[in-house]
């Protein structure tokens, strides 16, 4: 005989309905806002630039003459011989490098990029090989190439007369040959060079 004062079953729970329209607006939400970071952490860096010597206070770059170790952009041939003064009238960008040395290998392509930048007829890079073995400076051009042309001194005379105690090192000269700009170190981003170089071009 049934009971028929027990209570009825209860219904089973309802779904719980999936707020998929939530989701899908915070996936949106959440994507944008990852899209903004990336591009804010790629956004470019500021760079410490080094300020241009006023032209009244620079000082005449040493008038060196050296046999071009290897020939470019009008420059050369190999062995020739280059009088910086035969620069004059372009910007010219120095830089000391030597095979042995380590941050000199990691700016190549810095150097490079920021070669790229102008025409050698108005901006000429000229590496100054110095205080190395021949066979090991050449193997480094080999090694770590770029189009711009480098001048070789197998001694410390050519970075003594720039006051240059430690490789790699780079000026900046104005069309006068007179020293604008001078690193010491590595140079680590393009800019730290074609910035100095764009204002040295607008004094005209």
């Amino acid at each position: 005989m049934s009971d028929e004062s027990a209570p009825p079953p209860e219904p089973p729970p309802a779904r719980r309905r999936i707020p998929w329209g939530r989701i899908v607006v915070s996936i949106v939400v959440l994507g944008a806002a990852a899209a903004i970071a990336i591009g804010l952490a790629n956004r470019e860096a500021p760079v410490a630039v080094a300020p241009l010597t006023p032209p009244a206070d620079r000082s005449a770059a040493p008038d060196i003459t050296l046999p071009v170790l290897q020939a470019a952009q009008g420059i050369g041939p190999e062995g020739s011989r280059l009088a910086l003064d035969e620069l004059r009238g372009r910007v010219v960008v120095v830089n000391f490098w030597a095979w042995w040395c380590a941050p000199c290998r990691e700016e190549v392509p810095v150097l490079q990029r920021a070669s790229d930048e102008y025409e050698p007829e108005e901006v000429l890079f000229l590496g100054i090989n110095s205080e190395d073995v021949e066979a090991e400076a050449r193997r480094f051009l080999r090694d770590y190439p770029f189009s711009y042309p480098s001048v070789r001194d197998s001694g410390p005379g050519t970075a003594r007369a720039f006051e240059i105690y430690g490789y790699p090192s780079t000026l900046v000269i104005d069309p006068e040959g007179r020293v604008a700009v001078s690193y010491s170190g590595a140079v680590e981003d393009p800019r730290q060079l074609t910035e100095p170089i764009d204002r040295l071009l607008a004094e005209g």
